[in-house]
């Protein structure tokens, strides 16, 4: 492997990337990952990652290792669409997600639920969150934490709004919703 042109700086760093890489990937079973990508044998860590890489490619999913890992731009995030009306666009981190979601004018979010703590602002627009019970309009910069299991909605006015939320753990589940093509979002304008 020509670790350069990775853009990795050494061995545990490579290892790191790349199993950040399949970790996210849908269906992989992680603990046998974990241990395939273990550091205890580093001789043998450039087979362990083909053979992983390997299975995960025979099981029909792509994998390439790029910098977009590290690096990207809002508008070349492929958006899911958590909600009709509601479109996310993410970064996944190893135990965070952070998600710039657009929300359409006169949107109801109906009451949810998730295992994920929320931590969120308001980026553009007003939004009205109702957590557990208690009802707060938001505009730009209005803030709000949704702990884990809390039942909450949202809904807009008639210039729709923009929030970033951020979760803890990853949103894993967002990779069950449908995805749409990369364009850009409500913001940056």
């Amino acid at each position: 492997m020509d670790r350069a042109r990775l853009g990795v700086r050494d061995q545990e760093h490579l290892r790191r990337c790349l199993f950040d890489k399949i970790w996210k990937l849908p269906g992989v079973n992680r603990t046998e990952t974990f241990l395939s990508l273990s550091p205890a044998q580093p001789k043998s860590f450039d087979l362990d990652l083909v053979r992983a890489l390997r299975q995960a490619n025979a099981q029909g999913r792509r994998t390439r290792m790029t910098r977009t890992q590290t690096y990207d731009t809002v508008s070349e995030l492929r958006p899911y669409a958590i909600w009709n009306g509601a479109v996310a666009r993410a970064v996944h981190g190893d135990r965070l997600t952070v998600g710039i979601v657009d929300l359409e004018p006169n949107l109801d979010v109906p009451e949810h639920q998730h295992e994920n703590e929320q931590v969120g602002f308001v980026l553009r627009g007003k939004v009205t969150m109702v957590i557990g019970g208690d009802a707060r309009e938001l505009a730009t910069g209005g803030t709000y934490v949704i702990p884990g299991n809390v039942p909450h909605s949202a809904s807009t006015g008639p210039e729709g709004a923009t929030v970033v939320d951020v979760f803890t753990p990853t949103r894993a589940d967002w990779e069950q919703v449908e995805r749409l093509n990369p364009s850009p979002g409500k913001w940056p304008g």
